[in-house]
């Protein structure tokens, strides 16, 4: 009886050195799994947090080559034409492609949210516009759509955080250039070189204006006024 007595006690304690062997073993893969989740999260935001870094570096960048332009906008023209601060829009863009021209400059939180669909009407497409839980449809023509109405429409969804801006050193070309930043930015470069000079080389977009859709006349006018206030 003694002896079964031992067996079955050192078969007990085999057993819970098992289970606390188990135990350990779970233990040190949940601290290791809590670990990786750590680090895996911090990590992340690290990530997350450069690439903000570097979306506002780059915004600082072009900013900053803009200053330079307004304070000396002949001399600089030449230069600034190359400038990544500018986004060219061409009269033959697909209106969908001009929208993601501008998504790459924005911050995903900030992103344009839209999609197409097909229509019955002549133009064939619709570009909904969704904001805060809204859709809404770019409102072209029942023809045909526009660089224009784009462009307008890009502005209203963005209003009031961005500006984008028409920069009129592209007036007279098929190909037209713009800017986009937070409005803040510009209010703080109108106060450093004065509201009319910016919105002479970076006119605002409103809701009435017309860029691609411009007459030949308008556009030889508008050149000429430009030039003669610049003499």
């Amino acid at each position: 009886m003694e002896h079964e007595r031992k067996e079955l006690l050192a078969q007990k304690k085999a057993q819970l050195k098992k289970r606390q062997k188990r135990a350990e073993i779970q233990q040190y893969k949940d601290r290791l799994t809590k670990s990786f989740e750590y680090f895996s999260q911090k990590y992340r935001y690290v990530d997350e947090t450069e690439a903000l870094n570097e979306e506002n570096k780059t915004e600082e960048i072009d900013m900053e080559e803009i200053r330079k332009f307004l304070s000396e906008p002949e001399e600089h023209q030449n230069e600034f034409w190359e400038s990544d601060a500018l986004i060219w829009v061409d009269w033959r863009d697909f209106d969908e492609s001009i929208i993601n021209y501008f998504n790459e400059k924005l911050p995903d939180t900030d992103k344009i949210q839209f999609e197409c669909a097909e229509t019955e009407k002549e133009r064939g497409v619709d570009i909904f516009m969704k904001k805060n839980g809204v859709s809404a449809p770019i409102p072209y023509a029942d023809d045909c759509t526009d660089r224009d109405t784009t462009l307008r429409s890009i502005q209203k969804y963005l209003s009031p955080q961005y500006q984008l801006r028409w920069y009129m050193g592209s007036l007279g070309s098929d190909t037209l250039a713009f800017c986009i930043y937070p409005t803040s930015e510009w209010e703080q470069i109108e106060q450093e070189f004065g509201a009319e000079k910016v919105a002479f080389y970076f006119a605002p977009i409103q809701q009435d204006s017309v860029m691609f859709e411009m007459d030949m006349n308008e556009v030889f006018a508008l050149l000429e006024q430009r030039g003669k206030a610049q003499a």
